[in-house]
């Protein structure tokens, strides 16, 4: 379902509510995005896009650590 789609439903329902349910509502919403921690918040496609550039430069440099060698790491002590 596309975010226009999602939208429109929401409103939908929204509007069928009472009007002190739809001010319940509202309030739950507020709590959640004042709950919301910094971090959980969406990254922007420039930052992702960043983190990508960088992670392929240090594979590209050597900067990296294979799949078997980390398996071998952990299995050491077994």
């Amino acid at each position: 379902m596309s975010t226009p789609a999602i939208s429109q439903e929401m409103l939908s329902y929204f509007n069928k509510l009472s009007e002190s349910e739809q001010k319940t509502f509202l309030e739950i919403l507020k709590t959640f995005f004042q709950n919301r921690k910094e971090d959980e918040l969406s990254q922007s496609v420039e930052d992702y896009s960043k983190e990508l550039e960088d992670a392929s430069k240090e594979i590209e440099s050597g900067d990296f650590v294979m799949h078997e060698d980390v398996l071998k790491y952990f299995n050491k002590g077994k």
